[in-house]
């Protein structure tokens, strides 16, 4: 990947928001760039458009999100986007969300969002998601030199045992230095999202200067709600000869597991 030195730890960027939102009408900055196209925003930035979005509705009880399918049916343009959502079912103990992202008349991501009604279940310890067993991220090296434009060079990843982009599923925590939507706070869900849609960039599959590997959807499935501003991706790929591919991780934050993600991955050489 490009590299240059990102901005300091103790604030947010400089940079402005990712997206200004007027209405139903996101308006992306350059900054939701991605590393595939110049002129295409990166994968987590819609992604967590829709989450963040489908995470404010209304909802007959009160509910969480279970997870998120995404499907990137074009690449989504730096240009504004139209966000439409509708119930598509409406229950006791489900809400079932379709959003959908339009430029300039053209449907360029389709998600569908299930929530799951919020209530306290004592379930026995050892059934619930594992604790967190790596360095927290101020004890992990902070790689300063990961992006030098997009999405990527507002991130501050630090990997959690030294490697990056192993093919053994390396520990990599993320977190967002810039704002996400202008005049709101960043929330653990946006992190988590953006974070899950680097499945295939982290999981070292395929040198990067040879190949190319752009995920077609994201899955995102919630056993709870993540926490802080720090989420960690230990990410594995597999390809296989006809173009096709998949990269998948587990998801954690400082306090432990949480999720897993998955990409459907369409592989191609660098010409």
């Amino acid at each position: 990947m490009p590299h240059t030195t990102p901005a300091p730890d103790a604030a947010l960027s400089s940079t402005n928001a990712f997206y200004r939102l007027d209405g139903a009408i996101a308006h992306p900055s350059p900054d939701t760039r991605g590393p595939w196209d110049p002129n295409a925003q990166h994968g987590g930035a819609p992604t967590a458009l829709i989450a963040w979005t489908v995470d404010r509705m209304a909802s007959a009880v009160p509910m969480r999100i279970a997870r998120i399918t995404v499907d990137l049916f074009r690449p989504v343009p730096i240009a504004p986007l139209e966000v439409r959502t509708a119930v598509l079912r409406e229950g006791r103990n489900i809400q079932l969300v379709e959003a959908r992202l339009v430029a300039d008349g053209k449907e360029c991501v389709r998600a569908a969002v299930l929530r799951v009604r919020d209530a306290a279940v004592e379930t026995p310890l050892d059934v619930r998601p594992p604790p967190q067993r790596w360095p927290a991220p101020d004890d992990c090296p902070r790689i300063a030199n990961f992006a030098r434009e997009g999405l990527a060079q507002h991130l501050d990843i630090r990997p959690a045992d030294g490697r990056m982009r192993d093919r053994n599923g390396s520990p990599v925590w993320f977190r967002l230095r810039a704002p996400f939507i202008e005049g709101e706070r960043n929330t653990p869900l946006i992190m988590a999202a953006i974070t899950a849609d680097f499945c295939n960039g982290m999981s070292g599959v395929l040198d990067w200067e040879q190949w190319t590997f752009i995920n077609a959807d994201l899955t995102i499935h919630f056993a709870r709600d993540p926490i802080g501003e720090w989420m960690m991706l230990e990410a594995h790929g597999w390809v296989g000869a006809d173009g096709r591919g998949t990269a998948f991780g587990v998801l954690s934050d400082v306090d432990g597991t949480f999720g897993r993600a998955a990409q459907s991955l369409v592989i191609a050489p660098r010409r």
